[in-house]
């Protein structure tokens, strides 16, 4: 792949994204400003180095985004800057600059992939395999979406950490779901509770259902 990472950080790529220089990958480093782009060369990803000064990477990745930029925009955040990122930003995927190289790779085909055709499908099972044989990742695939999740990592035990922080107890707790990805909820809330149009095995785990889903409602 043809990659560009804008940064403003006087370092190798390597540096912001270890994992890269493990990957066969031509990565061209620019500055962090949308006007690199204009005489850059043709790329199949366009990276962010967003490990520092968050509002100035927001502003920097919604100017990229209006310009018109074709390529998929990543940002390469740390663990702590996540909680930042919001729809807004304009980037089509993050990788935590603590990732592997499975994770990277897997990360970038999937947000070339993402929006293409069904020709785009072997790339995209391709980079499922990568996460699947890394050990470190569970991926969960249905027509309506792909979800990758660090092993051991549920909305549950999402759960059961925010009750921690919060001095809470399950018991507190009402969850809704429509999905099998909602299900390990079921075992973490007082009371779980299936949407109207919510998949078969999923009512059949909630106590109670609600009249109408989010959809018709």
């Amino acid at each position: 792949m043809r990659l560009l990472l804008l940064t403003q950080a006087v370092e190798p790529s390597a540096a912001v994204l270890p994992a890269l220089s493990l990957l066969p990958h031509h990565v061209r480093i620019l500055p962090a400003q949308a006007t690199a782009l204009l005489d850059a060369p043709p790329a199949d990803a366009v990276l962010v180095d967003g490990r520092r000064d968050l509002p100035q990477v927001r502003g920097l990745t919604r100017l990229i985004r209006q310009t018109g930029v074709d390529s998929p925009l990543l940002i390469v955040v740390t663990e702590g800057g996540l909680p930042a990122l919001q729809w807004d930003w304009g980037v089509d995927e993050f990788i935590l600059d603590t990732a592997g190289p499975a994770e990277v790779e897997a990360r970038l085909r999937l947000a070339i992939t993402r929006g293409g055709t069904a020709a785009d499908d072997a790339q995209t099972g391709e980079a499922v395999r990568l996460l699947e044989e890394s050990g470190c990742f569970e991926v969960a695939e249905s027509p309506r979406y792909l979800e990758i999740t660090a092993k051991g990592c549920t909305k549950g035990t999402g759960l059961s950490r925010l009750y921690e922080m919060l001095g809470l107890t399950k018991a507190d707790a009402v969850a809704f779901g429509d999905s099998g990805n909602d299900l390990s909820m079921a075992d973490h809330a007082g009371l779980f509770v299936a949407m109207g149009n919510a998949e078969p095995a999923v009512k059949e785990r909630a106590g109670r259902h609600l009249v109408k889903s989010i959809v018709d409602s």
